[in-house]
């Protein structure tokens, strides 16, 4: 894999990159810098030569002033060769991300350092001066409905509006 830059310097409003990277599926919008637009892309470096096309102001064509190439199926395509592809730049942290905690802690690492609690009697006698304790009924209980009287679902009525 390597990083690749494509620009179209000529006159446009808006410009797509697309090619045998993202499946000819116009999904790179290059960005406009001043009179040109760019953008520096990741393409897999597993193909030697790297087809692609430019799509401006929803036209398709190729920019004449790179390296072209005409496929299998006769189409004419810019061309890239993976020897030109940059290598990625290392994956360094941003400061920003650096946690304050240790560089080597994880939740698993820290959990195992915990010593286990010794296991309760769960069944423990009760306590004889316990008072027992009334249960509220279902009428008892805030926020419940009115009973629904079942017998009238029975019937079955229309009543026409005048």
């Amino acid at each position: 894999m390597g990083q690749y830059t494509f620009t179209w310097s000529h006159p446009a409003q808006e410009v797509y990159v697309t090619g045998d990277f993202d499946n000819w599926s116009k999904s790179v919008k290059l960005d406009k810098h001043g009179d040109s637009f760019r953008k520096t892309i990741t393409l897999p470096g597993e193909e030697s030569r790297i087809h692609y096309k430019f799509v401006v102001d929803g036209h398709w064509t190729t920019d004449s002033t790179a390296r072209q190439e005409t496929d299998a199926s006769g189409n004419v395509n810019n061309v890239v060769e993976a020897r030109e592809l940059s290598p990625e730049p290392e994956d360094r942290p941003s400061h920003a991300f650096i946690s304050s905690a240790h560089p080597q802690s994880t939740t698993a690492a820290l959990a195992g350092q915990v010593p286990l609690e010794k296991e309760r009697n769960v069944h423990s006698e009760q306590n004889e001066t316990s008072f027992p304790q009334e249960t509220p009924g279902f009428e008892d209980l805030p926020g419940q409905f009115p009973i629904t009287p079942m017998a009238d679902l029975n019937q079955f009525t229309v009543n026409p509006i005048p």
